[in-house]
């Protein structure tokens, strides 16, 4: 047996044990329930659910979904605006996220989305008689575009896409995958520190006390590990291959100063909606000071604005951008 077999034999238990770092899923065994405060879904895993009702009876609901490391408690900072709007507002702690089990854990992209699907078939259920959207920030944007992109997405108003993940292969730098591809299967559960990404001159927001809230809240994943990163990264390329099949009216608000969704990763998104997505469905705002935390950061109030507008109908106003109005917008073509 030469060195190589020797070497790829002592990597094989280190391989295998990626397979651990996930978060068990189970077969189906019920239809799902919304039960108290907890999104049960049809493996009988229970989902912290949050719920922010306005104080009249609401216009419409929203399910929205949160990003990567985060919780669906951190809507609390929209829930304000969309409760004066007449807006009900419900966010669920999506599988290894917030108070679910097995925190850290990646579930699977498919399982993500099939959970978005059954969490607005139950909400429509609920609220039969109200307008329904899907609203999706960062990694939960890219969990959004799965969950409409299938052929039994539910029937909703429209999805709103705030800053969503969407740095396919083809965006990340060569040797950023290659290290991850060893990393996931040499360390899957080495954790990483969020605080490195911000050492390395990351900046999610402009505020610092939201940067302080971030880190003072005990439910925000600080050291993800490789797996989840890994997953992540899986879960951002089948989102992007899946945008052209996205179902449904679309908006997507999106900042020029967003460095953890770089401009290039937009722009081969709009590409790829160009060459094959039907026409008029996709809406764009471009915000040139723009932060990835959209709805957190100094210009926050603008994109509550506009997130408002779209909703309300007023859908047909020229400063609403396409794909092709986004892509010059962001100097793709520079």
């Amino acid at each position: 047996m030469n060195v190589w077999r020797i070497w790829l034999w002592g990597l094989l238990p280190l391989m295998m044990a990626c397979r651990s770092m996930a978060v068990p899923v189970g077969d189906p065994v019920r239809p799902g329930e919304l039960s108290g405060r907890a999104f049960v879904t049809a493996d009988g895993s229970e989902l912290r659910m949050h719920r922010w009702a306005p104080t009249e009876p609401p216009k419409a609901v929203i399910l929205a979904l949160h990003g990567f490391n985060d919780h669906g408690g951190a809507f609390a900072a929209l829930s304000d605006s969309l409760n004066e709007a007449g807006i009900l507002l419900y966010a669920y702690d999506q599988r290894g996220f917030g108070q679910s089990e097995y925190v850290g854990r990646w579930a699977g992209e498919e399982v993500l989305a099939a959970d978005a699907r059954l969490a607005l078939e139950l909400i429509r259920e609920r609220h039969a008689e109200l307008p329904l959207y899907l609203l999706g920030k960062s990694m939960g944007g890219a969990v959004a575009m799965l969950a409409m992109a299938d052929a039994d997405a539910p029937d909703v108003d429209g999805t709103l896409l705030v800053s969503p993940a969407v740095v396919g292969e083809a965006v990340m730098p060569g040797h950023q995958r290659l290290a991850l591809w060893l990393a996931e299967r040499l360390v899957p559960g080495l954790p990483l520190s969020v605080e490195l990404g911000q050492a390395l001159g990351y900046r999610p927001t402009d505020q610092s006390e939201v940067m302080a809230a971030l880190r003072a809240d005990p439910l925000v994943l600080d050291h993800p590990t490789v797996a989840a990163v890994a997953g992540l990264a899986d879960l951002m390329e089948a989102a992007l291959a899946a945008a052209p099949k996205v179902q449904g009216d679309i908006l997507l608000l999106y900042g020029k100063q967003d460095d953890l969704v770089p401009v290039r990763a937009v722009c081969k998104l709009f590409d790829r909606l160009l060459a094959t997505a039907p026409a008029g469905r996709w809406q764009v705002r471009v915000y040139p000071q723009g932060y990835h935390m959209l709805t957190r950061y100094s210009g926050a109030a603008t994109t509550r604005k506009d997130l408002l507008q779209w909703l309300a109908g007023e859908r047909e106003a020229s400063s609403w951008l396409d794909p092709a109005g986004g892509r010059a917008a962001l100097g793709c073509d520079r």
